[in-house]
């Protein structure tokens, strides 16, 4: 009982975070026979965390050197889309082509579903991460305090994700998105429990409350965007609302740290 409880917890680890990351996972670990997408969310936070302070800490580094403000910026950048793959773009990109294209929800899960990028995507992603980037560069000057601030806003984002999971239904029956619809309580407990101890640790109380505030607003408010467009949510949203999140959270740092 013991062994298959470790065994669950040590693949929920390698998967989520093989999940989200681009990290070769697959050569240190590949039995991912007792994974359960819904169940692994207790882990989510701490994934997160690790993401975010790879970030942070890159940031860091390079502002140790002569490089300008802007070159760390978009290099942060690059770094991050390789890290994770473009992951949460290609999802934002997805639903600005589908919302912005189709004109019933069948085209726009079909055009969402076209792994061609069109011209709502491209836009979306140049406006979205030019403030990203202009961000950056603002809070460069934070020097090693931006280390624990993208750490917490990499645990807030992706747990905003899960939003619209909570107040709209998948719509599409066996995607893995799908299967967050039955997210066992205890995963959910430990999951907002940890994002929460983080944010706390990592930021005071009254940041963590704000940035919170924020998050949710944000994963609310496109989640009514999501379900007038197609009436539910998928991966794709998901991935939305986590690069919407983040940059939310880092208008939020420019507004209270510049």
């Amino acid at each position: 009982m013991i062994f298959l409880f470790v065994r669950k917890v040590i693949t929920d680890f390698f998967s989520s975070l093989s999940f989200f990351s681009r990290l070769p996972i697959h050569y240190i670990y590949n039995d991912f026979h007792f994974f359960s997408f819904a169940r692994s969310i207790w882990i989510w936070p701490f994934i997160s965390a690790f993401i975010g302070g790879l970030e942070g800490c890159f940031i860091y580094t390079l502002s140790f050197t002569t490089l300008s403000s802007s070159i760390i910026a978009f290099s942060a950048l690059g770094f991050h889309l390789l890290l994770t793959g473009c992951l949460h773009e290609d999802g934002l990109a997805d639903c600005a082509d589908g919302f912005g294209g189709g004109h019933n929800i069948d085209q726009k899960l079909t055009i969402m579903k076209d792994s061609r990028l069109g011209t709502y995507g491209v836009l979306t992603l140049l406006i979205v991460l030019g403030i990203q980037i202009t961000s950056l560069i603002s809070l460069m000057t934070l020097h090693q305090k931006i280390i624990p601030l993208l750490t917490a806003i990499a645990v807030l984002s992706r747990s905003s994700m899960l939003i619209p999971v909570f107040i709209l239904s998948p719509v599409q029956s066996k995607s893995m998105a799908s299967q967050l619809d039955h997210i066992p309580f205890i995963s959910s407990f430990i999951h907002f429990t940890v994002t929460i101890s983080i944010c706390l640790y990592l930021l005071n109380w009254k940041f963590t409350i704000l940035y919170l505030l924020v998050s949710f607003i944000t994963g609310f408010l496109f989640s009514l965007i999501i379900n007038n467009h197609i009436k539910g949510y998928n991966g794709d949203c998901l991935g939305a609302v986590q690069v919407l999140s983040t940059t939310a959270l880092l208008v939020t740092s420019n507004l209270l740290f510049i």
